[in-house]
Protein backbone atom coordinates (compact mmCIF):
# COMPACT_ATOMS: atom_id res chain seq x y z
CA UNK A 1 0.00 0.00 0.00
CA UNK A 2 1.21 3.47 -0.83
CA UNK A 3 2.14 5.46 2.20
CA UNK A 4 -0.98 7.65 2.87
CA UNK A 5 -3.46 6.77 0.62
CA UNK A 6 -4.70 3.33 1.75
CA UNK A 7 -6.21 1.50 -1.57
CA UNK A 8 -8.68 -0.67 -0.06
CA UNK A 9 -10.04 2.47 2.82
CA UNK A 10 -10.66 4.84 1.25
CA UNK A 11 -12.64 3.88 -1.85
CA UNK A 12 -14.75 2.03 1.01
CA UNK A 13 -15.16 5.29 3.03
CA UNK A 14 -15.61 7.50 0.24
CA UNK A 15 -18.65 5.59 -1.30
CA UNK A 16 -20.46 6.68 1.68
CA UNK A 17 -22.59 3.15 1.70
CA UNK A 18 -25.77 2.86 4.23
CA UNK A 19 -24.62 1.93 7.69
CA UNK A 20 -25.64 -1.40 8.80
CA UNK A 21 -28.62 -0.98 10.36
CA UNK A 22 -30.25 0.52 6.93
CA UNK A 23 -30.30 4.25 8.00
CA UNK A 24 -28.97 6.09 5.03
CA UNK A 25 -25.45 8.29 5.59
CA UNK A 26 -25.65 10.83 8.10
CA UNK A 27 -24.37 14.55 7.65
CA UNK A 28 -25.64 17.33 5.87
CA UNK A 29 -26.88 18.05 2.48
CA UNK A 30 -23.71 18.67 1.53
CA UNK A 31 -21.75 16.62 2.62
CA UNK A 32 -24.70 13.54 1.54
CA UNK A 33 -24.41 15.32 -2.29
CA UNK A 34 -20.85 14.17 -2.08
CA UNK A 35 -21.41 10.76 -1.16
CA UNK A 36 -24.53 10.61 -3.84
CA UNK A 37 -22.02 11.87 -6.53
CA UNK A 38 -19.62 9.32 -5.76
CA UNK A 39 -22.26 6.69 -6.27
CA UNK A 40 -23.62 7.76 -8.79
CA UNK A 41 -19.95 8.41 -10.45
CA UNK A 42 -18.93 4.65 -9.63
CA UNK A 43 -15.72 2.98 -9.56
CA UNK A 44 -14.36 5.16 -12.33
CA UNK A 45 -14.34 8.43 -10.41
CA UNK A 46 -13.17 6.86 -7.11
CA UNK A 47 -10.31 5.63 -9.49
CA UNK A 48 -9.54 9.29 -10.86
CA UNK A 49 -9.66 10.23 -6.91
CA UNK A 50 -7.26 8.04 -5.71
CA UNK A 51 -5.17 9.01 -8.88
CA UNK A 52 -5.80 12.99 -7.60
CA UNK A 53 -4.46 12.05 -3.93
CA UNK A 54 -1.36 10.56 -5.07
CA UNK A 55 -0.79 13.73 -7.46
CA UNK A 56 -1.35 15.86 -4.35
CA UNK A 57 -0.03 13.49 -1.34
CA UNK A 58 2.66 11.44 -3.26
CA UNK A 59 3.93 14.26 -6.11
CA UNK A 60 2.81 11.31 -8.42
CA UNK A 61 2.77 12.66 -11.98
CA UNK A 62 -0.97 14.06 -12.85
CA UNK A 63 -2.85 11.74 -15.67
CA UNK A 64 -4.90 13.87 -18.16
CA UNK A 65 -8.06 14.03 -18.10
CA UNK A 66 -11.18 15.94 -19.63
CA UNK A 67 -13.37 18.30 -17.91
CA UNK A 68 -13.01 19.29 -13.95
CA UNK A 69 -11.17 16.73 -12.39
CA UNK A 70 -12.90 14.96 -8.86
CA UNK A 71 -12.31 17.48 -6.35
CA UNK A 72 -13.72 20.07 -8.67
CA UNK A 73 -16.52 18.37 -9.48
CA UNK A 74 -16.70 17.55 -5.52
CA UNK A 75 -16.92 20.77 -4.46
CA UNK A 76 -19.44 21.80 -7.38
CA UNK A 77 -22.11 19.39 -5.95
CA UNK A 78 -21.19 20.89 -2.25
CA UNK A 79 -22.34 24.42 -3.77
CA UNK A 80 -24.98 23.10 -5.59
CA UNK A 81 -26.30 21.61 -2.16
CA UNK A 82 -25.67 24.67 -0.18
CA UNK A 83 -27.02 26.46 -3.33
CA UNK A 84 -30.39 24.59 -2.26
CA UNK A 85 -30.41 24.94 1.09
CA UNK A 86 -30.36 28.57 0.98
Amino acid sequence: TEPGVPEQVIPIRMRGKPRHNGLPPSGSNELRSRQQLMRDEGPAFIEELMDELRVRHLGAPPKPHDGPGPFERLAAAYAAAAEQGR
